[in-house]
């Protein structure tokens, strides 16, 4: 999961034409949902640590602190824990096979998940919230699906031992296949009220209420977000799925099973001198090699510094040209 504020960016649309298989039956369905921002931010975190968090008392954390879309939680850990063990006793019926049947059994985890806590129901909307947090369950359950082509773990990130999330490979994904379990949706609306951790600038072929309006960033749900930044070392990237508020992830190189599914957030994501950019590959870099003279106080001469870091920077967009390796 990105733990930095970004904006993602789309360089591709596609018609859901992904043959006929039963999981692009399921994917397609799901694409095209039409929900509202405030439902996502009410819903969304609630249903994303229910799943993902940590529920059981380790020796050693194997997850970490989830960073969420809504700018306050309003739930109880040990609600979270009830509500895995819901998923827990359902989940062999979520089929990616019987697409009619996944849908059905997440909406029925729904049904019981508002009728056990009210809490979920947003603004007294009973029947948006059911909607909303159906698609979440269903969404979100795609990348702990054993029948999936991808996973999701918990991994080291950074430094100072921090952890996120990381999606990998089950098998050999090969160059020009979408990853169709990677699936993030935007709302139909906007809203101020939300964090920066998730959000993209719709393509010009999704579907857009206003066709005159601009096409500024919006919130950004689903497996998708797990997917970790890279600069230039990326394996796939964004597509929109026309006609929807939904993208999908195409492989742009072959990838071999239990390798890192990887994208490049985009280069709005690096403010110009890529600064802010804490992915291995800019990590990696090796610093520039300089000699810098001192004065008589023993501090830096300043131009010399200015001048390898700029030499630096100019290395690091040249590197990003190259695009995926």
């Amino acid at each position: 999961m990105a733990d930095s504020a970004v904006t993602y960016t789309s360089h591709r649309a596609m018609a859901w034409n992904q043959g006929n298989s039963n999981k692009s039956s399921l994917v397609n369905y799901l694409s095209l949902a039409i929900l509202s921002s405030k439902a996502i931010l009410h819903i969304d975190p609630l249903i994303v640590n229910a799943f993902f968090a940590q529920q059981k008392e380790k020796s050693e954390s194997r997850t970490h602190n989830i960073k969420t879309i809504s700018l306050e939680m309003n739930m109880e850990p040990f609600a979270h824990a009830i509500i895995w063990s819901m998923f827990e006793k359902i989940k062999h019926q979520l089929n990616i096979q019987d697409p009619p049947a996944y849908v059905s059994t997440a909406e029925k985890l729904a049904k019981s998940i508002l009728s056990l806590y009210p809490l979920f129901v947003w603004e007294n909307k009973k029947s948006e919230s059911l909607a909303t947090l159906s698609w979440c369950i269903a969404a979100y359950t795609l990348v702990i699906n054993p029948e999936a082509i991808v996973y999701l773990k918990v991994k080291p990130l950074g430094h100072a031992n921090q952890k996120g999330f990381a999606i990998y490979a089950t098998k050999d994904i090969i160059k020009g296949e979408y990853i169709q379990e990677l699936l993030g949706l935007m709302p139909e609306d906007r809203t101020k009220n939300y964090t920066d951790l998730s959000t993209i600038t719709p393509h010009p072929d999704n579907r857009n209420q206003d066709k005159n309006s601009s096409f500024d960033e919006k919130l950004l749900i689903g497996p998708i977000r797990f997917i970790n930044h890279r600069c230039f070392s990326y394996n796939v990237e964004f597509v929109a799925v026309r006609d929807t508020y939904a993208f999908t992830i195409i492989a742009t190189k072959d990838i071999k099973a239990s390798e890192e599914i990887l994208l490049c957030y985009g280069v709005d994501y690096f403010k110009e001198d890529g600064s802010k950019c804490l992915c291995e590959d800019c990590r990696e870099i090796p610093e520039e090699e300089e000699e810098v003279s001192k004065n008589s106080t023993s501090q830096i001469n300043v131009e010399e510094q200015s001048k390898a870091n700029k030499n630096k920077r100019a290395r690091q967009k040249e590197r990003r040209k190259l695009g995926p390796i």
